[in-house]
This record gives C-alpha cells, structure tokens and sequence, in this order.
C-alpha cells in the first residue's frame, strides 16, 4: 500500500471518530443529484441477511414532498411531548435541541428516508431490521466521507409517516437523515464514555 493510501483511511477514520450529529441546515447551500446518487449506490450495497436486501431508500429533493414528510412527521412528535414522553425520556433530552418541530426536515436540501420491508408472501427477509440498521450505518458513513452533515432521526410510530409518503404497509420507516451542510449552529458538546467502558478486545 502507498502513503497515499494509508493517509487517506487514517482521514477517513478521523472523521467518522469526529462526526457529530447536526441538526440545523443552511438551505442556500445546495447538494447535487449526482452527489445523493452515490451515497445511495454505497447504502444500497450494505450487507444483509441471506443478501435479502430488505431496506428501501427513498430521497426527496422536492420541497413539497420534504414539508409532507416534516409535517406528517411534526404530528407524530406533538403527540409523543403531549403524552407520550416519560418524565425520565425528558431529562434525558433536555441536554440536546430537540423538539416537536423539525425544520431539517425542511431545510436540509436533501432527506433520506430508509425503510425496513415487511416481507410479501412472494418474498422471504432474513433479519430484516438487523439488515436495514446495517444500511443506515454505512449511509451515515458515506455521508460524513463526502464532506456532509446528518442526524439519524427516528419518530415513532411511522405508519402515518409511511403512509405521507405513498408507502403501503410493507414499508416501515426506521431512520430518516436530512442531508446537507450545516449551518454554522453550534454541534452538540457531546463526552464518550470512556473506552474502557464500551469496548473490549481479546487477543
């Protein structure tokens, strides 16, 4: 392997280590189609089960589609703070700028939507949540090693958001990344625990 090479990954790893979740997107900064083509081509190849392939990306560009899709998704959390959340949930958030509105959904120019599929009965998954969590992961990945900003979002329940976007009950939406370039907020303040405490290694 060349230097080349090996300074590249060590860049790639740096990154990934520092990436940090953004929630506020600077809507005059555009991404282009050519660009969401080919983090999806990387998603898509994401290992799964018995390569079942049981994920579904959908990519909305379109700023009507994008506010169907927040407000679908606005509703879910209203109801989530209005009765939902426990008293434990909302501490543990109270650190974070998250709330019932969600302008990246908007904002970003770009929201990816990955779906887990619920098998047909000409169809047959294996682990088929296992495999859509896989994808998601490799997409945040591709994500950060193009120069973009994300947060994996995840409301529930997501029948309503399915239903929003044209999607039929085989569908259920896991994880949503808006996608674009921050802007300029603040990234979260955010300490790991230490190592010790969620790794391990046995030689």
């Amino acid at each position: 392997m060349d230097n080349e090479t090996l300074i590249s990954r060590s860049e790639c790893s740096r990154l990934l280590a520092d990436r940090r979740s953004v929630r506020s997107f600077d809507p005059a900064r555009t991404v282009s189609r050519d660009v969401i083509e080919r983090l999806l081509e990387v998603a898509r190849n994401a290992p799964s089960g018995a390569n079942c392939q049981p994920f579904h990306f959908l990519a909305l560009g379109n700023a009507a589609a994008k506010l169907t899709l927040r407000d679908a998704c606005e509703a879910v959390e209203q109801d989530f703070y209005a009765s939902d959340a426990t008293a434990t949930q909302r501490d543990d958030l109270a650190h974070l700028p998250v709330h019932a509105q969600k302008p990246m959904l908007t904002d970003a120019p770009w929201v990816i939507v990955i779906s887990r599929r619920i098998a047909t009965a000409r169809e047959r998954f294996y682990y088929p949540a296992q495999s859509t969590w896989l994808a998601a992961g490799v997409l945040l990945a591709a994500i950060t090693a193009e120069g973009l900003s994300t947060v994996p979002y995840t409301p529930r329940p997501t029948r309503a958001i399915a239903t929003a976007l044209g999607l039929d009950e085989t569908y259920d939406p896991l994880v949503i990344f808006p996608v674009g370039y921050p802007a300029g907020a603040p990234l979260p303040n955010l300490t790991r625990k230490p190592a010790d405490q969620t790794t391990q290694i046995v030689e």
